[in-house]
């Protein structure tokens, strides 16, 4: 490979760069990685397993024939979910489907360092591996089980072999040097660079709106007059086998699972909307809130600046190449996120983007160290300076607190777990229906997996059914579960999901026996049941048996007192009677009364 133009290193800079040897480099990396690794063990058997890989454990513990329309129906490509399968025939533990994700992420940390050291020297390497190892961001999702840190290290390779193949076209060489002067570039680059980025395509979406950053810096290269039509066909062939991914993952799983799916709208009509770029003020705040989930919110405005004047730094030091994949792949971010095909903003989603914002921190500090002892020293303390003011730089650039602020990923200890485990076996243990929405379904699943249920749902209208123990459980299709007042109508309203549940053959009779709640929303839900009276007696009579922790609760739920407080609220609050009825549970449709609902 030959290195990107930089400026010679002054004589001042050589003790900098004997320091830097190739062997102090190493184990400077390796120490490093190390401390990455510490970094990421933290969580990863201290919590409990949270919703989103409640979906993972599903798949990766269904039985084989009906695992593959698991995986068709959620929102990503398939290589992930085949990798946990064979992660979980080691343990039914779900802490060992987190485990792959520890690796990837600890390699991604090797995988930055010797990207950097390739295209900007050995500080370059080591700048951006402490960049992605401190990273709050990339240390969250190296602790779960879920497919960014796979993406990451996949999308690190994929990046370093295209950096290599376009060396020679930017850089050193003068602008119009015909192609016919350059060296033959290497193949194997391409096949590697190929095959990485087909990976990276078949493990998360994302990747190709990082394929489509690759392909405007390709193009600019074309289109000076670099590629001859080898070079041009070679660079096409490449990315035939990516660009048959795409058209299969397409065809077979984005077009009928995903574009109009209600898994979408969901999303899009709650948190993940928030994420998409509406207006030329969003533009940057949804930059700004990149950093936050990268940097953490501490250093948002810090990390926002550190990068554009990286940015800058790299183009004086003539790392065109660098540049234009790395702003290529960020404008693509952007964009995609303006015309409302993917977020961009204080949120996971964007956590792709970590490897190209380290390896741009990372060459500008090398250029920083090319320029002399006294520069590097310089610019070292002024990045001091504006770490110690970093709060009114965050408020002068506008950063804000993160909105719509996601649920914690790491927000159930095992400990409050086991605590709760006797309130769990009780409700197991007694005969009647249980009720939950998704989120608590898929938080509690492992420990469900325990007590016997099967993994195969069956869908029954638009409630899923399973059984566990003594009970029959009735899965709410919807994240959470309302219990007010208003939209009782609505898919994700405990009423509704009563009503429901009493016209299914093998319900409506334990309906009647013993009806129970169980969420992972601490005791919101319970509250809500009680705020529906002023009365005391009225409050106490409507649910009893509670226990709950901070995150955890189950109680016991008296339909008819409930469906009688409903009764009353809604006519209290709208005043309008004789419109909608509340029908009883145990002895079918008897009207109640008819009261209006106020939407």
């Amino acid at each position: 490979m030959v290195p990107l133009l930089m400026k010679s290193p002054t004589p001042s800079a050589e003790p900098i760069r004997r320091r830097f040897s190739l062997g102090t480099a190493d184990l400077t990396a390796l120490g490093i990685t190390a401390a990455g690794l510490g970094l990421r063990l933290g969580s990863i058997r201290d919590y409990w397993n949270n919703a989103d890989e409640g979906i993972y454990y599903q798949i990766a513990h269904a039985p084989s024939a009906i695992a593959g329309s698991m995986i068709a129906g959620n929102a990503h490509p398939p290589l992930y979910y085949y990798l946990l399968r064979a992660t979980a025939a080691v343990s039914d533990d779900f802490v060992w489907l987190r485990v792959p994700a520890l690796v990837f992420g600890t390699l991604s940390i090797v995988a930055i360092y010797v990207l950097g050291k390739r295209v900007g020297g050995s500080v370059c390497g080591i700048a951006a591996a402490i960049v992605l190892a401190l990273s709050p961001g990339a240390i969250e999702l190296s602790q779960l089980a879920r497919p960014y840190a796979l993406q990451f290290l996949l999308l690190i390779g994929a990046t370093g072999t295209l950096l290599h193949y376009l060396d020679q076209y930017l850089g050193s060489y003068p602008a119009r040097q015909p192609a016919a002067q350059l060296r033959n570039p290497n193949r194997r680059t391409l096949i590697a660079y190929s095959a990485l980025m087909f990976a990276a395509a078949l493990t998360h979406y994302s990747s190709f709106l990082v394929l489509a950053g690759f392909s405007i810096a390709l193009g600019f290269v074309a289109i000076t007059g670099r590629l001859g039509r080898r070079e041009l066909r070679d660079l096409a062939l490449a990315h035939v086998p990516i660009a048959l991914a795409g058209a299969v993952l397409y065809a077979y799983h984005v077009e009928p699972t995903l574009i109009d799916s209600a898994m979408r709208r969901e999303a899009l009509g709650s948190w993940l909307g928030a994420y998409f770029v509406t207006a030329p003020a969003a533009l940057w705040r949804n930059f700004l809130g990149v950093f936050d989930f990268l940097a953490g919110p501490t250093l948002a405005g810090v990390g926002s600046i550190v990068f554009l004047i990286s940015v800058a730094a790299c183009v004086q030091a003539r790392r065109f190449a660098l540049v234009a994949v790395c702003l290529s792949v960020v404008l693509v971010a952007a964009l995609a996120s303006a015309i409302s095909v993917y977020p961009f903003g204080a949120t996971r989603h964007s956590a792709y983007l970590a490897p190209f914002f380290a390896l741009t921190v990372g060459a500008s500090t090398a250029f920083a160290f090319s320029m002399g002892t006294r520069v590097a020293v310089g610019a070292g303390v002024v990045l001091a300076l504006v770490v110690v003011a970093r709060g009114p730089i965050s408020l002068a650039v506008g950063v804000t607190p993160r909105e719509p602020v996601e649920q914690p990923e790491f927000a159930i200890t095992r400990a409050e777990m086991d605590g709760f485990r006797g309130a769990f076996e009780r409700v197991r243990t007694t005969p009647g229906v249980v009720f939950m929405d998704l989120s608590t379904t898929y938080t509690l699943l492992p420990l469900m997996h325990d007590g016997g249920i099967q993994l195969e749902w069956v869908v029954a209208g638009d409630s899923h059914q399973l059984t566990w123990g003594e009970r029959q459980v009735v899965v709410i299709p919807q994240w959470y579960m309302a219990v007010g007042e208003q939209n009782i109508n609505a898919s994700n309203h405990l009423w509704s999901a009563i009503r429901r549940a009493r016209d299914q053959q093998g319900v409506s009779d334990l309906l009647a026996a013993d009806v129970r709640v169980v969420s992972a929303n601490g005791l919101a839900l319970p509250r809500s049941i009680r705020a529906l009276s002023e009365n005391r007696a009225e409050r106490l009579s409507v649910l009893d048996e509670v226990s709950s922790t901070s995150n955890l609760s189950a109680f016991r739920l008296h339909v008819d007192a409930y469906q009688n407080q409903l009764t009353r609220r809604i006519r209290r609050r709208s005043g309008e009677p004789h419109h909608t009825a509340l029908d009883s549970v145990a002895g079918g449709p008897v009207r109640i009364q008819r009261v209006s609902i106020a939407h």
